[in-house]
């Protein structure tokens, strides 16, 4: 069921009267964003190698001859499909006794990867392509509660490549890292049996620690994935890796202007047809150790699990990996798809791959249009811990990040925004889909994927279109029934809009409310409130807000304070990792960079913000700011800054 919301403010009236009298609104059809084909999102599982094989090469085949044509009429090939005339817009837990943060995760029971982690006595910083395991708590004890002697380095591990961030469970670290396909062949000793890459080919490495001796980390097992990081969750046990890779093969180089066009492609599809399937599909590798080296494996993406689709563009096998932190010797399992991927959403029950397509977009009625349509493929977790395909989606739009996406009681919801070439409407929508999906009979006369698999679809039931137009898309936060959309234009402001999804067939905005500058990360807290991170466009500076939202239909700005001076910034606007809030305390960290970089701290009253704190590390960056009992420990380039709760002032300093 669609439904469509139009603002009442003066300003949004005005653009519309002026676009109505351009003759723009029936061009554009704002009221209208018309059904997209169900065959569009159709995914195939490939049943063999062979198939696969077949699949790829006619896909490179087909690649050619585009260039080809393309060469000979003076045109360019995007190999992607984009159109280059669109694109978007620019916890705590327990160890022990004693209470500490965990990272700031999206989703209750998905664990989401940083560059530091805390347990109940040790704090674990990535600095430097190094691991510093910090002693944080001495041995003093009080009433069973430790007391700070000094915070000292326990162990200091030089990581392989480039650290990205890391996974900390119980006495287990994962630390994820960027590699070359050249040290892998080093790391390796039967490395004459691994698949031909150029040496400078990207590798995404998982490097397992077992930390149970806090001064000795011991290195316990190794996954290597082919390929660009994508993004890492951990569900209990199980650790998933996503990385992008391109396919394989021959390198299609357009040929030169003077080049016979016909015999260059000839010459391809030659050295398309003597490759083998080890040179298009990723591989993985893993090492494990029991005190030496017990096991080494180099495996190619399983056919049996990949996949792809007719919507899939681009030359790119999107690999999801897992594999067991409770026990080093299980296999790595692993799904891939056949196209392209460039957002991952998880729960506890699936990961979601998203990716927008700004080429043409097919039509129930027949007709086409060039404009942003993003493809969801759900893929479930086994209880094995292996991913095996669910469903697809498709929606109008493009998605801005990963709180874009959220799966609750039994639906999908979705946040987009479109842009219209030109004509300067840019409607920002909601979707829902529900998760059992619609069973549709495979197309017969479908040239490009043939199967007799029925299609399994995601079907939206649920559009709440137009929310806003003319205003770019900065924040959402979908909260059980209740999703929270931040909009922005510099004529209007920041408007935040309420949104019920009690009835996920029917959303229906119930609030709105509208204040200056805007809000790119949101954050709820208790008491019917949240906590908006971003810029106050007056100054550019960092902008805090505090929304009271427990009446859905009568949102207010409890307090707005402008931090950190003109041109301040902080990593918190486009991280939300780096976001801290303290609930028992009340107290929020947030890194601020600008004339001065600190960590502020902040106290949350019932209708106020109020900076207690600004913390400086001797001009260094501050980071992150994770608590261990009663103190915080605060990350920073240069090392840590312990800070006690009791007072905020400063306990102790340690240089990495």
């Amino acid at each position: 069921m669609k439904h469509t919301a139009h603002s009442t403010r003066r300003s949004q009236l005005v653009l519309l009267f002026g676009l109505a009298s351009l003759g723009l609104l029936a061009s554009t059809g704002c009221q209208e964003l018309g059904t997209i084909d169900p065959a569009q999102a159709q995914v195939v599982q490939f049943g063999s190698c062979g198939e696969v094989e077949s699949y790829v090469k006619s896909e490179a085949y087909e690649s050619a001859q585009q260039i080809t044509a393309l060469q000979e009429t003076g045109g360019t090939f995007d190999p992607f499909g984009y159109s280059s005339s669109i694109a978007p817009s620019s916890g705590s837990g327990t160890s022990g006794a004693i209470p500490h943060s965990i990272t700031n995760n999206q989703e209750l029971g998905v664990d989401e990867a940083d560059i530091f982690q805390v347990d109940g006595t040790h704090a674990f910083a990535l600095h430097q392509g190094r691991l510093v395991i910090v002693e944080a708590l001495g041995d003093t004890q009080n009433g069973g509660i430790l007391k700070v002697n000094g915070a000292k380095i326990a162990a200091d591990v030089a990581i392989d490549g480039t650290p990205i961030e890391m996974f900390l469970d119980g006495n287990t670290v994962v630390v994820i890292t960027k590699i070359t396909h050249k040290e892998v062949a080093m790391l390796y000793q039967s490395a004459s049996s691994l698949p031909s890459r150029s040496d400078n080919d990207s590798v995404v490495e998982a490097i397992v620690f077992d930390v149970s001796d806090r001064s000795n980390p011991t290195r316990v097992r190794e996954v290597s994935v082919e390929g660009d990081y994508i993004a890492a969750r951990r569900v209990q046990n199980q650790l998933y890796l996503v990385a992008r890779a391109d396919l394989g093969g021959p390198k299609l180089i357009p040929p030169a202007a003077s080049e016979n066009f016909a015999a260059w492609a000839q010459e391809q599809a030659a050295v398309i047809d003597a490759s083998g399937l080890d040179s298009w599909l990723p591989y993985s590798y893993s090492k494990s150790w029991n005190g030496y080296l017990s096991t080494q494996t180099a495996q190619r993406a399983s056919c049996a699990s990949a996949y792809t689709s007719r919507s899939a563009s681009g030359d790119a096998a999107l690999g999801i990996y897992n594999f067991d932190l409770a026990n080093n010797a299980s296999p790595v399992q692993t799904t891939t798809f056949i196209g392209d991927g460039t957002l991952i959403y998880a729960s506890t029950e699936a990961i979601i791959v998203a990716h927008t397509n700004y080429a043409d977009t097919k039509f129930k009625d027949g007709g086409s249009e060039n404009v942003e349509a993003t493809t969801l493929h759900r893929f479930t977790m086994s209880k094995d811990g292996g991913t095996s395909y669910w469903a697809t989606g498709i929606v109008h739009g493009w998605i801005l990040n990963q709180f874009s996406i959220s799966e609750y009681n039994g639906y999908l919801r979705i946040a987009t925004q479109m842009n219209r070439a030109g004509d300067g409407y840019k409607p920002i929508n909601v979707f829902t889909l529900p998760l059992e999906p619609e069973v549709i009979e495979p197309n017969p006369e479908d040239v490009k994927l043939q199967s007799d698999d029925p299609q399994r679809y995601l079907r939206v039931v649920g559009e709440l279109v137009d929310i806003s137009h003319g205003e770019d898309l900065y924040a959402v936060r979908f909260m059980g029934n209740i999703g929270y959309v931040i909009t922005w234009a510099e004529v209007t402001g920041d408007p935040l809009f309420t949104i019920d999804l009690s009835n996920q067939a029917t959303p229906e905005i119930r609030g709105q409310l509208e204040i200056p500058g805007f809000s790119t990360y949101l954050h709820p807290i208790d008491g019917g409130r949240l906590i908006g991170v971003g810029t106050d466009t007056t100054n550019n500076s960092v902008k805090l807000s505090l929304f009271s939202v427990a009446n859905l239909s009568n949102p207010s700005a409890l307090q707005e304070i402008s931090v950190g001076g003109s041109s301040s910034t902080s990593e918190a606007i486009d991280e939300h990792r780096a976001f801290r809030y303290l609930e028992d305390q009340h107290l929020m960290a947030l890194p601020i960079s600008g004339s001065r970089k600190t960590m502020n701290l902040y106290r949350v009253n019932d209708r106020s913000i109020s900076e207690a704190a600004a913390i400086e590390d001797n001009g260094a960056e501050l980071r992150r700011s994770y608590f261990i009992g009663d103190n915080l420990y605060i990350l920073s380039d240069s090392g840590l800054v312990v800070v006690g709760l009791d007072n905020l002032a400063i306990n102790a300093r340690l240089s990495f």
